[in-house]
């Protein structure tokens, strides 16, 4: 009886699953996108989009104006290719990569976590073929008590906010790879971008 009832339920299961699929298949703006990018373009200046495009978007985030965390006086300059400071050079590389391959992102954008309090992500990445942002922090001094104590407690308010952030790691004697970025940021990337 048991198996019999648990294999309906299972058959039940799926074709939710796969309705589920097709709705998030569905459901994004891109219908709405591929409507006004079929107008030309003088038209489209006449027209007021009902989402904003994904150029739009990308314009906006990429114009956008923001506080970051700010650095002590003194404190080493690294500076990213497109001119960007950051505070180390993992971070410097990471930046360049993401820029380098098209990744959408901002450094430092303050994010409220409510009662948790306001944190500074490493990187916002706004990741379109999921339709998602992603908070990347890179906690490059792990095998530092002091530091890691800090990274354990920024990383308990995200998640204790309901953020689960994409973290990379590395100590003194395992440094970040140029390698694993890369295969980091080709996941992000706008040139992956789901134009069907």
């Amino acid at each position: 009886m048991q198996k019999n009832y648990d294999e309906k339920c299972m058959k039940a299961n799926e074709k939710r699953l796969k309705a589920t699929k097709s709705f998030l298949k569905f459901d994004s703006d891109k219908d709405f996108d591929d409507i006004y990018n079929d107008f030309d373009s003088r038209i489209q200046k006449m027209i007021s989009p009902v989402t904003e495009t994904k150029e739009q978007l990308i314009e906006r985030i990429r114009n956008e104006k923001y506080e970051g965390l700010g650095f002590p006086l003194g404190y080493p300059v690294f500076l990213t290719s497109d001119g960007r400071r950051v505070r180390s050079k993992s971070e410097m590389m990471i930046g360049d990569v993401l820029e380098n391959s098209n990744v959408l992102n901002q450094y430092e954008k303050p994010l409220d976590l409510g009662r948790y309090g306001k944190v500074y992500p490493d990187y916002t990445i706004y990741d379109l073929n999921r339709n998602r942002i992603v908070y990347w922090e890179h906690f490059g001094m792990i095998d530092n008590p002091k530091y890691a104590n800090k990274c354990v407690e920024k990383y308990r308010k995200y998640i204790l906010s309901g953020i689960t952030p994409f973290v990379t790691f590395e100590t003194a004697i395992k440094p970040l790879s140029i390698d694993l970025i890369k295969k980091i940021a080709w996941n992000f990337s706008l040139d992956n971008y789901d134009d069907q």
